[in-house]
């Protein structure tokens, strides 16, 4: 897969991020993924974060039919992870 750097702009009140992915190949291998964020400050010293993906290509057809969803799950992980990581930074 290729993934160029991410790319950042003002939007709103937040910051937004994407991330666009690529593997080339045939009909059973070719995908192409954009991933988008949104991080908004919000009251209460909280922050917020907004996430969302597409995928084009037989191989997220086929993860997409998967239980339980792999994508869904590495998702859910990575934000796990987000908020442990900014937990210990605030000694939370």
């Amino acid at each position: 897969m290729r993934a160029p750097g991410p790319g950042c702009g003002r939007r709103r009140e937040g910051r937004r991020a994407s991330a666009p992915a690529r593997q080339d190949g045939g009909p059973e291998e070719r995908l192409e993924v954009l991933h988008a964020w949104l991080v908004e400050d919000v009251p209460g010293g909280r922050v917020r974060v907004l996430t969302q993906e597409t995928q084009r290509g037989r191989p997220a057809t086929e993860l997409a039919r998967q239980l339980p969803n792999p994508m869904l799950n590495g998702h859910q992980a990575w934000l796990d992870g987000l908020v442990r990581a900014a937990s210990a930074g605030t000694g939370r």
